[in-house]
C-alpha cells in the first residue's frame, strides 16, 4: 500500500525571507522544491503543506487522510510569527500532530523545546557533564529591572560576552555586533534585540574565540556520526546570512578521521544527542574556548535541508547524495514508528546507509 507522507514546511519568497529578521526561519521555494522532489524518489504519496495555522493543519489531515507520518521541517504557524522565533514552534507543531495521531520526523516535543531554548539545552547538556558557555538569562517579565540582571551577570562573567535569543535557529539576530566589550554595547545589545523579538528571553554567554565546528548526527537506537566540519578559522561569528551563502560552504573543512580532534567532537556529539533524547537528526555546533576546548553552542533539531546547509555537505562527503540523505531520514523516522518502508525507499537508502555505517565505524576506531 503506497505510504500518505505529510510534507510541513513554512516558506516565504526569497525577497520577503532576506529583507525580514522573523521570517529568517522560513526556507526558500529552492529547498521546498529539492524536498520534495527527493520525497517523491521514496514511492510514497506526497502531500506538501506551507504550515500557515493549526486550523490549516486539521482541515488538510480531514483532506487527504489517512496519513502515514509527516515529514516535519517546519517551525511554527506562518499566521503565528512569533512561532518562529520563540522557541516553542517546532514543539507545538508537533504536538497538533500528535493529537490528529500523526508520527512525525525528527525530535518529539519536549525534547524540540529543549533544543530550540538555548539556556534549556545548556542546562540540561551541563547536567550531563557535557561542556557548554558559562550563560546568563536576561528576563523583561522576571519582575527585575534589566539593570539589576546585567549587574549580577557582570558579578560571575567577565567581558567579552556573546548575546542572542534564547529561542530561535539559523542565528536569528546573530551578527558581529552580538560580540559586547562592556556595559553600554552590553545595553545597547539587549535593546537591539528586545526591538525585534519583543520581550523574549535574551542569552548572555561567555564569548568563546576558537574555532566553530557543527556535527551531524543521524539515527535512533544505531546512531551514525557524520563527517565533521570546521569553519574557517578567521570566521569570529557565523551570521544568519554566512549560513546561507554558497560562498560559506565552500570555504568549509571535513576534518580528516585521523584529526585528533575529531574524537573530541564526536564525543561531544554523541553524548548530546543521547542526553537530550533526540531521534533520527540533530545538528551540535560547538566552539573551542580560549583554552581550546570544545564546548556546545547549539543543538538543532531541525537543521537546515538547504543545497549549502552544513549537513548537505557532510553527507555528500560520505558520498550521499541529496535525495538519498532526504531518504535516510524519512527511513529512520518510519522505522522508529514501525512502519514498513516502500520498497523503493528501501533501494533508496540501502547502499548510502552502508557508507554511512562504514564511515562512522572509521570515526569511532
Amino acid at each position: 500500500m503506497t505510504q500518505r507522507i505529510l510534507f510541513l514546511y513554512n516558506s516565504v519568497p526569497i525577497e520577503i525571507r532576506k529583507g525580514s529578521t522573523i521570517l529568517s526561519e522560513c526556507v526558500s521555494p529552492l529547498t521546498v522544491a529539492a524536498i520534495y522532489e527527493a520525497l517523491q524518489q521514496t514511492g510514497s504519496e506526497i502531500i506538501p503543506v506551507n504550515l500557515m495555522s493549526p486550523k490549516q493543519l486539521e482541515e488538510t489531515v480531514r483532506e487527504h487522510g489517512p496519513i502515514n507520518l509527516a515529514f516535519v521541517i517546519a517551525e511554527g504557524f506562518l499566521e503565528i510569527p512569533e512561532t518562529l522565533y520563540n522557541g516553542f514552534g517546532a514543539m507545538v507543531v508537533r504536538e497538533a500532530l500528535i493529537k490528529l495521531g500523526i508520527p512525525s520526523t525528527h525530535s518529539c516535543p519536549e525534547v524540540m523545546k529543549v533544543c530550540r531554548n538555548k539556556n534549556l539545552t545548556y542546562q540540561v547538556l551541563r547536567k550531563a557533564g557535557i561542556p557548554v558557555p558559562d550563560f546568563f538569562v536576561v528576563e523583561f517579565e522576571s519582575g527585575r529591572s534589566v539593570k539589576e540582571q546585567v549587574e549580577e551577570l557582570e558579578s560571575a562573567m567577565s567581558y567579552p560576552l556573546f548575546v542572542k535569543p534564547i529561542g530561535g535557529g539559523n542565528s536569528i539576530c546573530i551578527d558581529k555586533h552580538s560580540i559586547v566589550e562592556n556595559r553600554e554595547d552590553l545595553y545597547a545589545r539587549i535593546e537591539i534585540l528586545r526591538a525585534v523579538l519583543g520581550d523574549f528571553p535574551i542569552l548572555v554567554e561567555t564569548f568563546l574565540p576558537g574555532r566553530e565546528y557543527t556535527v551531524g548526527v543521524m539515527g535512533n537506537g544505531d546512531c551514525y556520526v557524520l563527517p565533521i566540519v570546521g569553519f574557517p578559522t578567521d570566521t569570529v561569528v557565523r551570521s544568519a546570512q554566512s549560513k546561507i551563502s554558497s560562498s560559506d560552504v565552500s570555504k568549509v573543512d571535513i576534518l580528516d578521521v585521523r584529526d585528533p580532534k575529531c574524537s573530541e567532537l564526536v564525543d561531544i556529539a554523541y553524548r548530546s544527542f543521547k542526553t537530550i533524547g533526540a531521534r533520527d537528526l540533530i545538528r551540535i555546533d560547538i566552539k573551542e574556548d580560549s583554552s581550546g576546548v570544545g564546548r556546545v553552542i547549539d543543538v538543532n533539531g531541525t537543521p537546515s535541508l538547504a543545497s549549502t546547509a552544513s549537513v548537505v555537505a557532510m553527507a555528500e562527503a560520505v558520498g550521499i547524495k541529496y535525495p538519498e540523505l532526504i531518504g535516510i531520514l524519512l527511513y529512520e523516522a518510519l522505522k522508529r514508528a514501525e512502519m514498513e518502508p516502500t520498497a523503493q525507499l528501501l533501494e533508496l537508502v540501502s547502499e548510502p546507509l552502508a557508507k554511512l555505517r562504514t564511515y562512522h565505524r572509521d570515526m569511532v576506531a
